[in-house]
């Protein structure tokens, strides 16, 4: 089941423009699109300046092709997304982008 490109190209800039540019050598947001869904991600360059980025998910954003719905999922502790009860499904990904933006839960962003 594909995604809506507009949609994923919206939480692509919406990820890109989450960090100004000058801090972007110390934490990026990323978004990886598979199947059915999208999973945000904080990516940090490792402690001592070897190897591959550390990436933690924040948020998975699943949609739903026949109701057109976009669903908001958190991340526990152990990488593992359970749909957020507190955001009902929405129609636009823009709505769920916004509350990710004003949300004070620290299940996102610690």
């Amino acid at each position: 089941m594909a995604l809506p490109e507009l949609d994923v190209a919206r939480i692509q800039r919406w990820c890109d423009n989450r960090v100004p540019a000058p801090l972007r050598s110390q934490v990026r947001v990323v978004a990886e699109a598979a199947g059915r869904h999208v999973t945000i991600s904080e990516s940090r360059p490792p402690w001592d300046g070897e190897g591959d980025w550390i990436s933690t998910p924040v948020a998975r954003l699943r949609y739903t092709k026949a109701t057109g719905l976009w669903s908001l999922y958190r991340a526990d502790r152990n990488s593992r997304f359970h749909e957020y009860d507190r955001f009902p499904p929405t129609q636009t990904v823009q709505d769920t982008l916004d509350f990710l933006d004003t949300c004070q839960d620290p299940i996102f962003w610690g």
